[in-house]
């Protein structure tokens, strides 16, 4: 069962709904290349010292967040989170792996942050890493 956000978490939960839908309506439309350029300008840091957020607390909101978008996939999560993490001043790595199980072609993106996974770490085991975007 979901829980209700604390009353401290709603500017969080706002600022990722509107990139969640904003992100995942680019990846329609944008070209890729576009659409890096973009992520990299809004990725730019926006606070001096202590971020206000950590990235446990803006992987949730991501996570949450893209229960109600259609086809708010992995990268769509791993872009948003990306931008939230680099606008609070923290590190910020995406990671793109393939996998081919059975002939079945899988592509995957995951966030680390502090040398740790903070979103997409379902069955990242079975992808082999080919691209950093930092």
């Amino acid at each position: 069962m979901a829980r209700l956000p604390r009353l401290r978490e709603i500017p969080t939960l706002l600022r990722a709904s509107a990139l969640v839908c904003a992100v995942r309506l680019a990846l329609w439309v944008v070209p890729f290349a576009r659409l890096r350029r973009v992520v990299a300008f809004l990725a730019r840091p926006r606070l001096r010292g202590q971020s206000h957020y950590s990235a446990n607390q803006l992987s949730w909101a991501v996570r949450a967040i893209s229960r109600y978008v259609p086809r708010a996939t992995c990268l769509t999560q791993a872009l948003v989170l990306h931008i939230l993490l680099r606008q609070e001043g923290l590190p910020s790595r995406i990671r793109i792996g393939v996998s081919k199980d059975a002939g079945h072609f899988e592509a995957h993106a995951w966030v680390e942050s502090q040398d740790r996974v903070v979103i997409g770490d379902s069955g990242l085991q079975r992808f082999t890493p080919m691209t950093v975007w930092e």
